[in-house]
């Protein structure tokens, strides 16, 4: 057999060789993945050029995703481990510059860092790492290559170091603290970063030249969610929230002036509840309306996200009679949610700032400045009714 033909592994049952991953693991399921096919590496029961099973039958030994498979694979192919041949699988070993149909050919990766441990189960973050996903095969026409973010810096120099590889550049996504990543931008100049999704303040001042971000327009999202309820007449707007440090929802909170201020009225400070000691969103959302219902009721709700909007309505609709208040949400990221409740909400166009975010690591000198910001849509939820001063429901109010 010539050296460099590819074989199906011999003598391996696969069915006792693996076992399925631990969804309640600290470590990723990709991770868990990566490592059992090291280990079989490591204990030549897996040799060079041996053929691993193809992505549907891993995924369904391992337990878990083809995508959490398939970043599995891709680690393993950019750490020199495995290698991918067109058309007929992966294999064990680094590929040969001699094989016909790799040869002077570089495997095209866009990394995605992301300070979820296990951002495969991570439901909140999974939109957004659709939109990503999309923009990477279509624009980038690239493979996607997920790591968390505590294995960043050493991914990231595997990336750089490896000649098979063409680093198209980094998006960090699901980022909570932006100092952590600054030394690993910093180390990199040459390679473009991305933030996507949460804001900093002075991001366009204190950061290198070569990170660029695309975020939600908060400011827009907390106007229009305000104005909408200001223009069917609602004067009584309470707000729930909670984690005000957190550049979003301030901003949220400062559009929810800003339309009150242009409307000509003022918030009622009564009604704006922190409910950060509380537990659980949804817990949070069911305490804050109890509260709000203990004093002067309000018309309306302005929840800075959709299990708040949710627990508060389910407190509603708990009460023998339900008051005619209207709830608004935000995000929209678990959309069943804000349809099976009923209440209002501000979706964020995930797919847009995935797509916006590839092509400002493709395209930079299109994308001049520092920052884009995507504008959220308004989704009205029915029923949509108007009440008076003594809360009675009036006409659906068609808009």
């Amino acid at each position: 057999m010539n050296p460099t033909t590819p074989k199906t592994a011999a003598g391996i049952n696969w069915q006792t060789a693996v076992t399925a991953v631990r969804k309640n693991s600290s470590t990723a399921l990709y991770q868990q993945v990566k490592e059992q096919l090291c280990a079989l590496i490591a204990a030549k029961r897996l040799q060079k050029d041996d053929k691993l099973p193809g992505m549907q039958e891993l995924a369904r030994l391992f337990a878990t995703s083809q995508i959490t498979v398939d970043t599995a694979l891709k680690q393993l192919i950019a750490d020199g481990v495995c290698y991918r041949r067109p058309k007929q699988g992966t294999f064990v070993g680094r590929r040969q510059s001699g094989m016909p149909e790799t040869a002077g050919k570089r495997q095209r990766i866009v990394a995605v860092f992301s300070e979820s441990a296990n951002y495969e189960l991570d439901i909140v973050m999974r939109p957004f790492f659709a939109g990503l996903r999309a923009g990477i095969q279509y624009v980038a026409k690239a493979d996607m290559l997920l790591a968390a973010g505590k294995n960043a810096a050493e991914r990231l120099d595997q990336l750089c170091s490896n000649d098979g590889i063409e680093l198209t550049g980094v998006v960090i996504a699901n980022c909570c603290g932006l100092s952590s990543w600054l030394p690993l931008v910093r180390k990199h100049p040459e390679v473009r970063f991305v933030l996507l999704n949460y804001q900093f303040p002075d991001f366009a001042v204190a950061t290198p030249d070569n990170i660029f971000g695309v975020f939600n327009d908060e400011f827009c999202g907390g106007y229009m969610a305000t104005s909408y309820l200001i223009e069917r007449g609602f004067r009584k707007i309470a707000v729930l929230h909670y984690h005000v440090d957190d550049m979003n929802y301030q901003l949220r909170l400062e559009g929810f002036r800003r339309a009150h201020e242009d409307a000509g009225l003022l918030p009622m400070p009564n009604l704006i509840l922190d409910l950060s000691t509380s537990g659980a969103p949804l817990e949070r959302g069911t305490a804050g309306m109890a509260e709000l219902l203990k004093g002067e009721w309000p018309d309306a709700v302005f929840c800075l996200n959709d299990l708040l909007a949710a627990g508060a309505k389910a407190h509603l609709r708990s009460l023998s009679q339900t008051p005619a208040i209207e709830i608004m949400g935000y995000d929209n990221l678990l959309p069943d949610i804000s349809y099976e409740k009923a209440f209002h909400t501000v979706t964020i166009n995930t797919n847009r700032m995935g797509h916006c975010a590839i092509q400002a690591l493709i395209n930079p000198h299109n994308y001049p400045g520092k920052q884009i910001f995507i504008a959220p849509r308004l989704l009205p939820r029915p029923p949509q009714t108007r009440i008076d001063k003594d809360h009675r429901v009036s006409k659906p109010n068609h808009v």
